[in-house]
């Protein structure tokens, strides 16, 4: 026996043959020994100094370069299909170009999964149908990879290993994906910029979304329609998650629980944020710190809408404006709440109720505030400290806007200007208040009033404030 290794057949029959002239005689020859040239590291084994080069800190990956245009990948079969490819595309390929819209494809067995995708209806499309839960994909590929990722065992799966940390994944488009968000170095990312606006990415299906949502009239978009509600999304993944969150039964639903807390999600990806959110320390969490201002966030997300409300001018944002009234609001999400908060009728509102007392709300995350605030034991709360003060809070958005108020400076505030008087305010909530107050026409205010009086108010908490003081159980 002796160290040789190989994962082909015919090296090894070779190599276990009767040693000549010719063969390398196994028994007798001595062995090299490879050495890494940044430390003391050593073995006899290829194998193994690959290994531990892969996981070297100074190793740099080099891509694998299309001599005949500017394609570059780390990874070999990429490289070589792409080289096929162009090869062909440089020798007359004949292409097969879709009926129905500019697409082109050069296989193909991609023009029809692209008309089966884009332009067959629904009742002409012969679907596949997940045999675990309500998934269904019009793409057979499309089933495998759901099945993969939500259904199949972790011990049966061949997972795709980063080589330069510990990350891994089910799909390798998933882990394409991560090493071209982490391990590729900035001078050397391939980037997709939007032709509409500054918006850039490093994925062209995250440019294609971008385009869809921001830049395509609505008329010319393909909506995608839920078929248990009047839900619509512009992309196919926003339907998923709108089926998985609403539409599927939870004991269908193979959950991603946290292995810290009870805390459970539907989604990964709120998985994810969770983790980072309430059991990273901030030393092991990657921040994603702003050029403006010292403001840092723990989720990309979270900086891009910072930077958004904080630091875009106003004629470079694209408002989203509320078909209602004349409100406005530079975030989708604010939109949507706001609609919800004053254009839905309650009775088709989708309430977040307390389990443990009678509280409820519109709001997913006023009901996480309202447990941490009422009904955590002290031991369990995770308070936010302020750095500059004694000052702590339950809610980081609490801490924020305390900072802000006590101790940034004057000149360093993006001010809230008030466009019909001289107020000003340091958080865009209290010039609201202020427009409520002072400038809404009673008609267009929509009032907070009393069931058990005539009293009304122009802030919930106002009228919160009268019940407690003339109608609480100890008055009456």
């Amino acid at each position: 026996m002796c160290p040789y290794f190989t994962t082909s057949t015919s090296p090894m029959i070779n190599h276990q043959q009767p040693p000549s002239s010719l063969r390398f005689n196994c028994e007798t020859a001595s062995i090299e020994t490879y050495h890494c040239k940044d430390c003391n590291f050593q073995t006899q084994l290829t194998l193994l100094l690959k290994q531990h080069i892969a996981n070297h800190e100074k190793f740099t990956i080099r891509n694998y370069v299309c001599d005949k245009c500017a394609f570059e990948t780390h990874f070999s079969v990429k490289w070589l299909q792409h080289s096929i490819a162009c090869f062909k595309s440089h020798n007359s390929v004949k292409w097969h170009q879709c009926k129905a819209c500019p697409y082109k494809a050069k296989a193909k067995a991609n023009l029809k999964e692209h008309v089966i995708s884009k332009h067959l209806r629904d009742q002409d499309i012969n679907w596949h149908h997940c045999g675990e839960c309500p998934y269904k994909a019009k793409l057979k590929r499309n089933l495998l990879s759901h099945i993969k990722g939500r259904h199949m065992d972790d011990n049966r799966i061949a997972w795709h290993h980063c080589t330069r940390c510990p990350y891994k994944a089910k799909h390798g488009s998933t882990l394409r994906w991560h090493v071209a968000s982490h391990h590729v170095d900035a001078p050397d990312i391939k980037w997709f910029q939007c032709r509409e606006c500054p918006y850039k990415t490093r994925h062209s299906f995250l440019l294609t979304s971008h385009t869809n949502a921001r830049h395509l009239d609505a008329k010319d978009v393909k909506w995608h329609h839920c078929d248990q509600c009047a839900f619509k999304s512009k992309d196919g993944s926003g339907l998923r998650r709108h089926t998985t969150a609403y539409h599927v039964d939870a004991q269908r639903i193979k959950w991603f629980e946290c292995e810290m807390c009870p805390y459970k999600a539907k989604q990964n990806s709120h998985l994810k944020t969770h983790v980072a959110g309430h059991h990273l320390d901030d030393y092991d969490i990657k921040w994603y710190e702003c050029e403006k201002c010292p403001y840092k966030a723990k989720l990309k997300t979270n900086l891009k809408h910072h930077v958004i409300t904080r630091h875009l001018d106003e004629e470079s944002i694209k408002w989203y404006e509320c078909k209602k009234c004349p409100y406005r609001a530079k975030l989708k999400r604010n939109l949507h709440n706001h609609v919800n908060s004053r254009h839905t009728d309650h009775r088709h509102v989708k309430w977040y109720k307390c389990k443990k007392c009678n509280y409820k709300t519109k709001f997913k995350q006023s009901l996480g505030n309202h447990i941490n605030a009422q009904h955590l034991d002290e031991g369990d709360v995770k308070w936010y400290q302020c750095k500059e003060c004694t000052h702590k809070t339950k809610d980081s958005s609490n801490l924020r806007k305390h900072i802000i108020a006590r101790h940034s400076d004057e000149g360093k505030i993006k001010w809230y200007a008030c466009q019909i008087c001289s107020h000003r305010s340091k958080q865009s909530t209290d010039l609201k208040k202020h427009m409520v107050a002072c400038h809404l026409d009673e008609k267009d205010i929509e009032w907070f009033k009393c069931k058990k009086c005539q009293y009304k108010a122009k802030r919930k908490f106002h009228l919160k404030k009268h019940v407690e003081t003339w109608h609480s159980s100890g008055r009456d």
